[in-house]
């Protein structure tokens, strides 16, 4: 979610009050402030949808298969640390809130609706079959 704290200090935001100055000055340079708006509209729509990364993408194609299969989506799927790191940072970079929980010597991580448990035993960068409890 964008605070209005982030958006003053935007560069976008920024940028945007020089074409706003410019045309205080001169009437005839409408063209200027039309871009510098929609080059607002860019920057606000591009924060509005967080891109999956290429593990969330994996992931979710994994529930879909288990969805197929059982008719209900997963309750947990095992990660690897690169696979946990990069949803972490994922949450971080986005500003999404993040739910990561201890359980016993595991660790869970809710994400699309599934938990997403940390295991010692995968490679870094697999991702493991779905199950439910």
């Amino acid at each position: 979610m964008l605070t209005r704290r982030d958006l003053f200090l935007s560069g976008a935001f920024a940028s945007s009050l020089r074409p706003a100055a410019a045309q205080n000055s001169s009437a005839g340079d409408s063209g200027a402030t039309q871009k510098g708006l929609a080059d607002i509209r860019d920057a606000l729509q591009s924060l509005k949808h967080a891109p999956l990364t290429r593990d969330m993408i994996d992931i979710r194609q994994k529930q879909r298969i288990h969805f197929r299969v059982n008719q209900k989506l997963p309750d947990f799927i095992d990660v690897g640390l690169t696979v946990w790191e990069g949803l972490y940072d994922w949450h971080l970079d986005n500003q999404i809130p993040l739910k990561v929980t201890r359980v016993g010597d595991r660790f869970e991580m809710e994400i699309m609706l599934i938990m997403v448990v940390l295991r010692h035993d995968l490679g870094d960068t697999q991702i493991g079959i779905p199950y439910d409890r």
